[in-house]
């Protein structure tokens, strides 16, 4: 990045402000260019937002159903391994 040092009497100028040093001032072309781009990528997600495929109500509620089905039976199956794995351990340290 190009780098201008500017400093003007004027208040409001670019680098007459002492909480904004003349330094960080950058030059118009170059901060024109990056406002280009930051539009472009927005202009890019607008389109991509655009061709994604959402689901349907009844989709929805179907898939939410197969996951919470899901989430039950392995959490009962996880369940009934705890507790016979737990009752093995208790088992063999008793014994």
């Amino acid at each position: 990045l190009n780098w201008i040092e500017h400093r003007s009497s004027e208040p409001r100028v670019g680098g007459s402000n002492p909480s904004w040093p003349a330094i960080f001032e950058r030059v118009p072309a170059e901060r024109t260019a990056m406002l280009e781009k930051i539009k472009n990528f927005f202009r890019e997600v607008k389109v991509e937002a655009g061709k994604v495929n959402y689901p349907s109500k009844e989709e929805l509620i179907g898939s939410t159903w197969v996951v919470i089905a899901t989430v039950f039976f392995v959490s009962i199956f996880l369940g009934m391994i705890d507790m016979g794995l737990g009752k093995l351990v208790n088992y063999i340290i008793v014994r």
